[in-house]
């Protein structure tokens, strides 16, 4: 499968994801997301090593089960949504004064899926969390910040670029 082909509403997709796709055919199978995604340039390695991991933690027998329904970044995280077998996980985004939180809520009950969702739900969570210390513009060491209301996790060097061309806005 030629991954250049793969488009979401006529246009090609993001080349980070393309890169995934490519790179990890026992969990992607030459099919994007079926939900529109988006991998930010300084998350790649993030998201090549969670995918990684999620093979060896499957073993080729269920890798075919395993689709990669979205990654997107939400509330300045990396947020990566899946199926495994016949049932995938529910997100619920959960926004207080305390700040934004995400529950998952699986609702299946066979013991050998089960456990590897579980295992996949882990591997997905602790890449989710390094994001949150990790530039998504470069890679480098960073912090969630907020932008006009916008939460974004960037280096020092990206944040002070982002901070500019908000202020082009006011």
């Amino acid at each position: 499968m030629n991954v250049d082909a793969l488009t979401y509403f006529g246009s090609p997709i993001d080349p980070h994801l393309a890169r995934l796709i490519a790179a990890h055919p026992q969990i992607f199978r030459g099919r994007k997301p079926r939900v529109f995604s988006h991998v930010p340039s300084g998350w790649f390695k993030l998201l090549d090593s969670l995918c990684t991991d999620i093979e060896a933690a499957l073993g080729p027998q269920h890798c075919g089960d395993f689709s990669v329904v979205q990654i997107k970044e939400k509330f300045g995280s990396l947020r990566v949504y899946f199926r495994l077998g016949d049932h995938e996980d529910v997100e619920v985004a959960v926004v207080s004064s305390e700040g934004a939180r995400q529950v998952t809520i699986c609702i299946d009950s066979s013991s050998k899926l089960e456990e590897l969702r579980a295992q996949a739900r882990s591997l997905v969570n602790a890449a989710e969390a390094a994001s949150t210390t990790t530039c998504e513009k470069c890679g480098a060491n960073a912090e969630r910040r907020d932008v006009k209301g916008w939460l974004t996790t960037l280096c020092e060097v990206h944040f002070t670029e982002r901070k500019q061309l908000a202020s082009f806005d006011e």
